[in-house]
């Protein structure tokens, strides 16, 4: 502890020491200055009757009166100060301290004179008030609470209908809709940063006769899980998009066409181990055409390049087809376990 801190407390005490003798002052002061001033008035009058009356100042017979009069209305100037004008000075004041804070509520108690009996009634109406302001405080914070928590769920219903105006609801890629209002800029970024763009259009052979063969809910299962794949098999700044019902557009900014390419081949087989338990002679496969950017001279349009991976998505689907044309049906067709009991 600091030395200057053990006279803290005698200086707290002499404060309030000199405060309280302050108040004293004050409050007795009125009362000094009415005595002198009922002094003076009677030496004055006094003069004036001795002088008036021809009578030397040390005859006093007719004093008596005049000084008990001045005596009574001293008297009772001082009673009225006493019970009316310093007890009304004292509870402004307290109010005032209470309206601020610096005081409690019981200090009205303390108050004297004929305005006593008005404390127990303003001491009530300053509890009643300081009730109502909880109750309004608790009030305002249960409104925000609420409102809070209504904001939070519109926000999250806000959110929920603005993924599924933008995402495609079985496979959780992005749609068609979201691939038109992006592609643009995927281009004018690209082109803005001299990189290439590649588009990687993809669509899934056999899979009709996966859902002839197997039923919707085994080709709804395998349009998931390819979006799975596609999703898990691209980078954080790519995009892909479920554009029809087994078709998907992926949109590679900065990926030249040899690394699209190999991007391609790795989803194939990655599809082709998804699809080997399916015990189907023709299970389903993946198709993709691929074009970039650079393959394109001038500032092609979205229009020009999805045309183009569409073109050689579907020169690819032909040559394919064109190797099964010497298979008969009936080996694209799902093979059927055989009956035991036959």
């Amino acid at each position: 502890m600091r030395p200057t801190d053990t006279l803290d407390p005698i200086r707290a005490f002499t404060r309030n020491l000199a405060m309280r003798a302050v108040a004293r002052l004050r409050a007795v002061l009125p009362i000094i200055l009415m005595v002198a001033m009922i002094g003076a008035a009677l030496a004055i009058w006094w003069s004036v009757w001795s002088l008036a009356r021809g009578t030397p100042h040390g005859r006093l017979t007719s004093l008596p009166l005049p000084l008990a009069i001045m005596l009574v209305a001293a008297v009772l100037w001082v009673g009225h100060y006493r019970r009316w004008v310093l007890p009304a000075r004292r509870l402004l004041h307290t109010i005032r301290q209470i309206r601020c804070g610096q005081a409690p509520i019981d200090e009205l108690s303390r108050i004297g004179g004929r305005l006593g009996s008005l404390a127990p009634l303003i001491q009530e109406l300053f509890h009643e008030l300081r009730q109502q302001k909880l109750a309004m405080a608790q009030l305002e914070a249960e409104i925000h609470q609420r409102i809070a928590v209504r904001t939070s769920a519109l926000e999250r219903q806000i959110g929920s209908l603005r993924q599924q105006a933008v995402r495609d609801p079985l496979t959780g890629l992005y749609n068609r809709r979201m691939l038109d209002a992006c592609l643009p800029g995927f281009i004018q970024r690209c082109t803005a940063e001299q990189s290439d763009l590649s588009l990687l259009a993809i669509d899934v052979d056999y899979f009709k006769l996966l859902n002839d063969t197997l039923g919707h809910a085994a080709g709804d299962q395998l349009l998931r899980d390819i979006g799975q794949i596609i999703r898990s098999g691209i980078r954080a700044q790519d995009a892909a998009f479920r554009t029809g019902g087994d078709e998907f557009i992926v949109v590679l900014p900065g990926v030249t066409p040899q690394d699209a390419r190999a991007t391609a081949e790795r989803l194939t087989r990655l599809v082709e181990e998804l699809v080997k338990p399916l015990r189907l002679s023709c299970p389903p496969k993946l198709s993709i055409g691929v074009f970039s950017l650079s393959e394109l001279p001038g500032n092609p349009t979205v229009g020009e390049m999805t045309a183009i991976a569409d073109k050689r998505l579907y020169q690819i689907k032909s040559a394919r087809h064109r190797q099964h044309q010497h298979h008969p049906r009936h080996l694209c067709e799902a093979k059927k376990t055989p009956d035991p009991l036959k």
